[in-house]
């Protein structure tokens, strides 16, 4: 294979058949396309032609499906202007023998869910650790970073977890897939399920990864640059989940990663525990901490990484003999023994108004460089208080290179704070079992008995 063409190996035998089988006939995964061409821009230049006008779905006019129409409203929406389709997109990368699937961001969690476990037959995990962060470029000091690279390997080791993270090559994600790597290297035999949830529309040379109806067994493409909004997939992935909106570009997928590691956590009334790490990141980082939180999964802050853990580090630690106290003093406390949401923000508001201009200026500071407005600052308010309540920020962890304990135990010390409060969304705890597997993998049995 030349260094200019990517190949990829599709089916061979009975797993195409079984797949396709499942894909479009059991499960009925589909894609998202758009079905209505309204320019993004209206161009006052005669000179451009029609097929090199881009559409609100951000697809060139030429990229659409042959049954597009015209459209006559002046803006562009996914809901009312994309349906879904015949799913065109499943296989194997050869080179990785990786697995992936294109599928409509509105299929239901719990049939993803399904496919991942009985048609892929990924191992059952023991543990769910999700990562997330910094998408672009970041740098962490040297000690910090063999830190977190330790702790993540040795608890996807320990507990037969899975990571699973957006899935692109850049920030975080890359610095995941090197750590995956460099341990396959020195532990050959030794497997790590690392799955990205990414966006289909963000994915470089996603037109490669399309099935061709002339060569079932494999096709070829030449390699395109890379344009902005786009990112190629880390390649030490084992599973790529690829969710279509129906856009090109940007990599805005919502609360879906949260919903699916909930689903697959529940498959089969297992009640597999699932873990957020957070290293650096933004705006959207917060957005996630946040529906994590509601969904009651507990959140590791990796404190020095940069940005939102280190501003979360800053305002628990300033809040929290006031939180303490407070808890302490109030004769109706029963106020912090339930969740507050955000539809209630101004109860948050007013318990931490000494703080918001304080937060406000931080959240201004971790989000240079995004077109940010205030009513988007507002909203990450509201995300950024709901997290500092007494009952949420119990199932936050701090993991810090000043702390005697390692990262791992860390993690297991969030996965059995979160054990004892229910998030919004959450049916039930850890089971005592359960807690015991995991404290015997970790050789935590300490930790385990202090609670």
């Amino acid at each position: 294979m030349t260094t200019n063409e990517y190949q990829l190996d599709l089916f061979t035998g009975t797993s195409k058949n079984d797949w396709t089988n499942a894909i479009h006939e059991k499960l009925n995964i589909r894609r998202r396309t758009c079905t209505t061409f309204i320019p993004e821009k209206i161009s006052t230049n005669d000179h451009i032609s029609r097929n090199d006008v881009r559409c609100g779905c951000n697809r060139l006019y030429r990229e659409h499906s042959w049954d597009i129409i015209d459209g006559d409203e002046s803006k562009w929406d996914r809901i009312q202007h994309t349906k879904s389709a015949y799913n065109n997109a499943y296989g194997y990368i050869p080179n990785t023998r990786t697995h992936y699937i294109r599928c409509d961001i509105e299929t239901e969690p719990n049939i993803l869910a399904q496919f991942m476990l009985d048609t892929w037959q990924i191992k059952p995990p023991r543990l769910i650790m999700c990562i997330i962060g910094g998408a672009k470029y970041f740098k962490l000091n040297e000690r910090l970073e063999r830190e977190f690279i330790k702790g993540i390997i040795q608890v996807a080791l320990k507990a037969d977890g899975w990571i699973v993270t957006n899935g692109f090559k850049t920030g975080v994600v890359q610095l995941v897939g090197e750590a995956i790597h460099d341990h396959k290297v020195t532990n050959p035999r030794s497997h790590i399920t690392a799955i990205g949830c990414s966006k289909w529309g963000a994915t470089k040379n996603r037109e490669s990864l399309i099935l061709k109806k002339s060569s079932m067994n494999q096709s070829s493409v030449h390699l395109s640059k890379k344009e902005k909004g786009q990112q190629d997939l880390e390649p030490n992935h084992t599973h790529f989940i690829l969710l279509d909106d129906g856009t090109y570009y940007g990599y805005e997928m919502g609360d879906y990663r949260t919903r699916l590691v909930n689903e697959i956590s529940k498959y089969n009334d297992t009640n597999v525990p699932v873990v957020t790490i957070v290293v650096e990141g933004g705006p959207d980082t917060l957005s996630t901490i946040y529906n994590d939180l509601y969904m009651g999964i507990p959140v590791v802050l990796i404190d020095g990484s940069g940005r939102v853990p280190n501003l979360f580090a800053s305002f628990l630690n300033q809040t929290a003999a006031m939180v303490k106290r407070d808890e302490k003093n109030n004769n109706d406390s029963t106020i912090w023994e339930k969740i507050i949401d955000i539809e209630n923000s101004e109860i948050l508001r007013d318990f931490f108004h000494r703080y918001e201009d304080e937060i406000r200026h931080g959240l201004k500071d971790i989000s240079k460089g995004s077109k940010i407005t205030e009513e988007k600052i507002d909203t990450l308010l509201k995300y950024f208080l709901f997290c500092l309540q007494p009952t949420i920020r119990r199932k936050i962890q701090i993991f810090s290179l000043d702390n005697d304990r390692d990262l791992d135990d860390t993690i297991f010390e969030a996965i059995i704070q979160a054990k004892k409060k229910k998030g919004l969304q959450t049916e039930a705890g850890l089971n005592r079992e359960q807690l015991l597997q995991l404290a015997l993998a970790w050789d935590a049995i300490e930790i385990a008995k202090e609670h």
